[in-house]
């Protein structure tokens, strides 16, 4: 993992990854960092486990063999809802209403209720800040933070790693941006 993203981590009260973790080791890195640096960790596996990558493991006390990494996630935290889906985009080409529409109907785990106000997603590896209004008023951010570790492997990756850094005050997002990660 870059240093910069290691900075970025230890700064943070909460941490999302969208999938593609490549082995275990990397989930373990990342859990273990969020551990250290007293931050939350909400991950998910990415794209379908196969031979070549198996499911990722995640433990707890419940589970201190493992359970695989869910292929969603989504919760309240600090004031907002907050959803997490691998491929929210359809393709590898952004399609700004299939995410809305991901986002939108999510379910928030913990709740009754449906819809994120943001919604973080992966999949097509491109750095992507995109805020909409649905049909009803309801202000949504949509990110994609690019690659946190790889460089211009996919699609329309950048030749540099990326992350999304989002900022929240009074259960309002104050601001967002799309870090370039140092090594």
């Amino acid at each position: 993992m870059p240093q910069g993203t290691i900075d970025l981590v230890r700064k943070a009260q909460l941490v999302l990854h969208a999938g593609d973790f490549t082995c275990q080791r990397a989930y373990d890195f990342l859990f273990d960092l969020c551990i250290d640096c007293q931050c939350e960790l909400w991950a998910i596996q990415g794209n379908p486990a196969n031979p070549d990558a198996p499911a990722i493991l995640q433990y707890s006390n419940e589970h201190p063999e493992g359970v695989p990494l869910k292929y969603e996630r989504s919760g309240e935290r600090f004031g907002l809802k907050i959803g997490i889906k691998h491929d929210a985009n359809g393709s590898y080409n952004f399609s700004e209403v299939y995410a809305q529409d991901k986002a939108a109907n999510m379910e928030i785990e913990g709740t009754n209720a449906r819809g994120a106000d943001i919604l973080v997603f992966g999949h097509i590896h491109e750095p992507i800040i995109s805020w909409n209004t649905d049909n009803q008023g309801k202000r949504r951010l949509l990110v994609c933070p690019g690659p946190g570790t790889s460089e211009g492997l996919y699609h329309k990756c950048p030749s540099y790693p990326t992350a999304a850094q989002i900022n929240v005050n009074d259960g309002k997002i104050s601001s967002v941006q799309i870090i370039s990660i140092n090594k």
